[in-house]
């Protein structure tokens, strides 16, 4: 798991070295990278309360520092990321049930 549980210091795996980083010392940046291993961890099953709290602490640290409050431009940039990181579906497997 890439984020772990701890409050209000999250521990993330960038770059392959696990570093504990008080949320309000992480650049925009990390805070990014940080949402979406919250966010790959969420679609990939169920998350752990611990990880859960602190993704969305990493989630409140990034709308308002990164997106300055607005939600929607923070929504535009997740789908952007998300849209760049999944390969498109073949049309074949588009069509099935």
């Amino acid at each position: 798991m890439n984020v772990l549980r701890t409050l209000p210091v999250v521990f993330v795996v960038l770059g392959g070295a696990a570093q504990a980083t008080p949320l309000d010392e992480m650049t925009v940046e990390h805070l990014q990278k940080a949402w979406l291993q919250c966010d790959r961890l969420a679609s990939d099953g169920l998350v752990e309360l611990g990880a859960a709290a602190a993704c969305s602490m990493v989630h409140e640290q990034l709308l308002r520092r990164g997106f300055g409050g607005d939600f929607r431009q923070m929504l535009t940039w997740w789908q952007g990321q998300r849209s760049a990181s999944v390969p498109p579906r073949p049309a074949a497997a588009a069509r099935q049930p």
